[in-house]
């Protein structure tokens, strides 16, 4: 995991994408909050990438710029059932790992 924070603060856009799915960013993953902020801020304008409602579950769920919250929560919100939210997330997800490799691949 250390690898992959080092290549992610180093602008590797598919290492943050990684990171972010698999451990997300959160105190837990990266207790230092400098290096969190950072990752935070580079991950921001992906995330602005997506569609609104995918931006909202993702940030959400894992307290991007607000406070975590549940799926059964974001749910509510939405009036989806967590299925439904969980698989947004999911897609969200594989959308940000295809478009950091499309974008990587046309550099």
């Amino acid at each position: 995991m250390e690898e992959l924070i080092e290549k992610a603060l180093q602008g590797d856009n598919e290492a943050l994408i990684s990171l972010f799915y698999s451990y997300g960013v959160g105190e837990s993953t990266v207790p230092d909050r400098a290096v969190r902020d950072r990752l935070m801020g580079l991950l921001a304008p992906l995330l602005d990438n997506l569609p609104e409602r995918e931006q909202f579950i993702l940030k959400s769920l894992y307290g991007i710029g607000c406070e975590k919250r549940t799926l059964a929560e974001i749910g509510e919100d939405l009036e989806f059932t967590q299925v439904r939210v969980r698989q947004i997330k999911e897609k969200a997800l594989r959308r940000l790992k295809s478009s950091c490799r499309s974008s990587e691949s046309s550099e």
